[in-house]
């Protein structure tokens, strides 16, 4: 219905072609390449991409109607796949990493693909005539992992809409692995995004349907969402880019600049832990709508900062968060992606890694930026104590480490609420 329109629309009004340049021809890859990309992901994300476009069969390719609002509750949104490592060896050996664990960025790519399915089934008003809306990732606020995620153990994701705003949703993902010695699901993983609705055709933010709780942990869980909004704008007004740092943060960047100056093999500076990874945007990376895929983008940027935090902590790193990602554009295919990854702040046995998406249309030459990636890893096993200190030493590179460490003593602080 909805969400096969949403395929249509997209994938015909933007045909995927390549540019013609001195040697080569111009191509439509639309007509090349396969109509259902899933084939090029993980099996969970392929599932759940094959399900949308099977509905794209019994869309009507003239809907005009305007979309009318419906009452929703968060179980009409419900989504839930399983990933059975303990059974399914080859599916196993995909996703393992060379450590031995599941690789968490595979994970990353099923997380905001759930999302996008779990968003379109709430802002779906049951009407095949209805005029599509576009649907896209907007953020995320936080995905943390609390426990290890063990190859032998089936991996169980599922989540539904939590909050809706005007025209954005909230989707809370949790993954949970059985215990065989218990028989219970430990909850290993939990995610946080939001999504928001505009209309194909005027290209204007659109109203998503309203949600209503039906119990008072749905309930509280709206109130959660609610309170998540406040903090997001909050933070967004307080933001380094727009606002000066507070007079502790002053403070601070000044004891940053007196201890730079001493002799003292504890301490890297900032510019000395860059790493960057090129990347030509390929087909078989888009989504279903001809755009570069968003849980490959967080799958990249994941990959390039675990290594920049291995090769900092000459320890092997192991994720705590993903948080605080603003998706700017689509990436499109054929784009120049280049990720730069940097550490910017340390504490104890803690490494905070910003990596910085941009892309570049290599005809015209711009570069914009597309996301900008927190991780956040715990180093156990470094050696001599804890990990060494990141120092700037630009006023640029200060308000990076500023804004590293405010999303740091942030998460800290909701992990010590959340105990």
């Amino acid at each position: 219905k909805m969400l096969s329109q949403i395929t249509r629309c997209t994938s015909s009004s933007h045909p995927i072609s390549h540019q013609s340049s001195r040697g080569y021809a111009k191509y439509d890859i639309g007509k090349l390449a396969t109509r259902f990309p899933g084939q090029h992901r993980t099996e969970i994300t392929a599932k759940l991409w094959k399900n949308r476009t099977e509905a794209a069969a019994q869309a009507n390719p003239h809907a005009h109607d305007p979309h009318v609002l419906v009452e929703r509750h968060p179980r009409d949104s419900h989504e839930e796949a399983v990933l059975p490592f303990s059974t399914d060896e080859m599916l196993r050996d995909q996703y393992l990493s060379p450590f031995g664990h599941i690789r968490v960025g595979k994970v990353l790519e099923d997380i905001d693909a759930m999302a996008g399915n779990i968003s379109f089934k709430h802002a779906d008003d049951g009407n095949p005539n209805t005029r599509p809306l576009t649907i896209v990732t907007a953020s995320v606020d936080r995905i943390e992992l609390k426990n290890p995620l063990l190859p032998e153990r089936d991996l169980k994701l599922e989540g539904c809409v939590t909050y809706v705003g005007k025209s954005s949703m909230e989707v809370s993902i949790h993954a949970t692995s059985e215990n065989p010695d218990t028989k219970t699901a430990d909850d290993v993983m939990s995610a946080r995004l939001t999504m928001v609705a505009t209309d194909a055709a005027t290209k204007k933010s659109a109203p998503v349907n309203p949600l209503t709780p039906t119990n008072k942990e749905e309930e509280d869980a709206i109130r959660r969402g609610e309170e998540n909004k406040k903090r997001r704008l909050q933070s967004k007004a307080n933001s380094l880019q727009t606002s000066p740092p507070t007079e502790e943060e002053r403070s601070l960047i000044h004891k940053i600049f007196m201890e730079s100056k001493k002799p003292d093999r504890n301490h890297v500076f900032m510019s000395k832990t860059h790493n960057q990874s090129v990347i030509l945007c390929q087909p078989s990376d888009r989504n279903i709508h001809g755009k570069i895929f968003g849980g490959y983008l967080m799958r990249k940027g994941f990959e390039l900062a675990f290594s920049t935090a291995f090769l900092f902590a000459r320890s092997q790193p192991a994720f705590v968060a993903l948080e605080d990602v603003t998706f700017f554009k689509p990436v499109e295919i054929g784009d120049i992606l280049r990720l730069n990854s940097r550490v910017v702040f340390t504490q104890d046995k803690s490494v905070q890694v910003e990596v910085l998406a941009t892309v570049t249309d290599p005809y015209v030459g711009e570069e914009q930026t597309t996301n900008v990636f927190n991780f956040t890893f715990e180093c156990p096993s470094v050696k001599d104590g804890d990990v060494k200190k990141v120092l700037p030493t630009t006023y640029e590179e200060a308000m990076v480490y500023l804004q590293g460490r405010r999303i740091f003593l942030t998460a800290h602080e909701k992990s010590e609420t959340q105990i």
